[in-house]
């Protein structure tokens, strides 16, 4: 197990900063789905589908959770959310 540098953090990312990490998150997803029964995120192209289209619409937000990892000095994406706000 990798040794923590830091807790973990918590940063919102616009529109543009999502696309740029669209594939990590899909990395992400699909490996923290595996092996779970009824999950719709087998899949890495329809990951990153989903969030591409909902980040056209007003009101989308995208919250990422990462981490720096002792060894290479490196941040680490943990978790992430995304959907649309209301007001």
């Amino acid at each position: 197990m990798p040794v923590l540098k830091d807790g973990i953090r918590l940063r919102r990312l616009s529109r543009w900063r999502t696309e740029r990490l669209g594939e990590d998150m899909a990395v992400l997803a699909v490996a923290s789905a595996a092996g779970t029964p009824r999950c719709g995120i087998h899949d890495r192209g329809e990951f990153l589908r989903r969030p591409a289209v909902s980040a056209r619409r007003p009101g989308f937000a995208l919250l990422l959770a990462e981490t720096t990892v002792l060894v290479a000095e490196t941040t680490v994406l943990v978790g992430c959310a995304y959907g649309l706000f209301h007001t």
